[in-house]
């Protein structure tokens, strides 16, 4: 009979317990809103769902022929409409067909009705149209008040996470806990992956658990791994990637970096590490000027090529629909510029901040307004960022000694110099949220720098005698 390995077992049981786990916590959490906003009469909306969300209906409505399906056995759908409505009529309308319906909108120009079916849905509106103006349908759950949302299609991001969400709506049902599915598993995917990167790394099951529970409890996290915004999935690409190249497949790193920034953009800035290592590599085998200008080049243009054929492959159905030399305009090269802009000035613009505040829970962007005024800021636990930041920057010497921080290192600063390099080129309007993708290389960072540097003596004051001589260099310099 063959021996059962206790320490492999106690390894798939860690990764099943983490999976559950945040599985239970992001679900739960995301239950909450929904609850929330349906005890509150909202829309269902949390955040930037308002805009993320009603693009992919949209896009699988107007661009897939898809109809979105309400949860239950009943007909939703948003009625837009040019002109006056008469809202008393409306509602005495509905009452003859056993319609409900939502009027209460301000922004947008229409209502939402829920009706027993299609049928009855239909019947009501040959009934209307004698008074109402419609200019458009959109089935599903409500849309929100915001002006012009049944056109959106949020050209400005790539599509891969609306196409995730629409297949979740069309799949589930158009339901706001239905829609935040794809978030939560990416959310728990993040955490596992977390912990696969640290013991890959360092080989210490108590030292990678830490760093994933760490990671799991912080309130960003639990917070972006609830809600339908992009950035969870970059997260999960992120520590997807880190775990690719630390086990050496950077080539694999590349092309997942890559598919990253098909759901969002920022996701690029995980090319400044790998391409970094990349090049590494070839000039370690291969010393010399040329081999580094060659490696460079060769993989820059890999990765943008890459990253073009596979963007252009897919948002074909979105070229169709809004004319390939627009998408050209609009979703490529304008998209890039408004990134690198200021988006918003005045009063009523959301919280902006630097990327180095967010490890200061400084500027944080309110996420959701609870009923009793207080707000839920996209933040993490500020002690950690900023003690992981600090240590990172203070220990950046022992990179030298121990490539396993060095791999680390190069990805956490790799990605952070991305956020600071797009800010420099006056892309000021970022926001706290986005620091999830920063969210496991932090806890990765922090946890291996007590366990393996702190706590490593000769390692510590190897590091520290690197500060000392770069302090006598400025102060010759200084003097020269």
């Amino acid at each position: 009979m063959p021996r059962i390995d206790l320490k492999t077992v106690f390894h798939y049981l860690v990764i099943a317990l983490l999976f559950t786990s945040s599985l239970a916590i992001f679900y739960q959490s995301a239950w909450e809103f929904t609850s929330l906003e349906i005890e509150r009469g909202g829309r269902g909306y949390v955040s930037d769902e308002v805009w993320y969300v009603s693009s992919a209906r949209n896009i699988l409505y107007k661009i897939f022929r898809v109809e979105p399906r309400l949860s239950n056995n009943s007909y939703g759908a948003t009625v837009i409409y040019e002109g006056y409505v008469n809202s008393f009529r409306l509602k005495a309308d509905a009452r003859d067909f056993n319609v409900l319906v939502r009027t209460d909108y301000s922004k947008l120009k229409g209502f939402y009705v829920v009706a027993p079916s299609k049928e009855v849905f239909n019947a009501y509106l040959t009934r209307i149209r004698d008074y109402v103006n419609v200019t458009d349908i959109v089935p599903g759950w409500m849309l929100p008040d915001a002006e012009r949302v049944n056109e959106y299609i949020n050209w400005e991001h790539p599509p891969m996470g609306k196409y995730l969400v629409a297949a979740s709506i069309w799949l589930l049902g158009d339901y706001p806990l239905y829609w935040r599915l794809p978030a939560i598993l990416a959310g728990a995917l993040t955490v596992v992956l977390t912990y696969l990167v640290m013991l890959s790394l360092t080989g210490n099951q108590a030292v990678s658990l830490t760093a994933s529970l760490l990671l799991m409890l912080d309130p960003l996290s639990k917070a972006l791994a609830s809600i339908m915004l992009l950035d969870v999935y970059i997260a999960f690409f992120t520590v997807l990637t880190a775990l690719l190249a630390v086990k050496g497949l950077l080539r694999h790193a590349m092309i997942v970096a890559v598919v990253g920034g098909l759901f969002k953009f920022s996701a690029l800035f995980l090319l400044i590490p790998v391409v970094f290592l990349m090049v590494r590599k070839d000039v370690r085998s291969k010393p010399s000027f040329t081999t580094l200008v060659s490696s460079l080049t060769l993989n820059i243009a890999l990765s943008g090529v890459l990253f073009l054929v596979l963007t252009t492959l897919t948002s074909l159905p979105i070229a169709s629909y809004m004319g390939f030399s627009n998408w050209v305009k609009y979703s490529l090269i304008g998209s890039f510029t408004w990134h690198a802009s200021v988006k918003c000035t005045g009063a009523s613009c959301p919280i902006s901040s630097a990327p180095w505040e967010w490890f200061m829970n400084v500027n944080s962007f309110p996420l959701y307004i609870y009923p009793d005024g207080s707000a839920l800021r996209a933040s993490g636990t500020w002690p950690f960022w900023i003690s992981s930041l600090t240590l990172s920057i203070l220990l950046a010497p022992a990179c030298l000694r121990d490539r396993r921080f060095g791999r680390l290192w190069v990805f956490y600063m790799g990605v952070l110099a991305g956020f600071i390099l797009l800010w420099l080129m006056g892309g000021r309007s970022q926001y706290s949220f986005y620091s999830i993708q920063l969210a496991p290389l932090v806890y990765s960072s922090l946890t291996y720098a007590v366990a393996f540097i702190i706590f490593n003596r000769d390692l510590l004051v190897d590091t520290l005698k690197y500060w000392g001589r770069f302090k006598e260099l400025i102060v010759k310099a200084v003097i020269a």
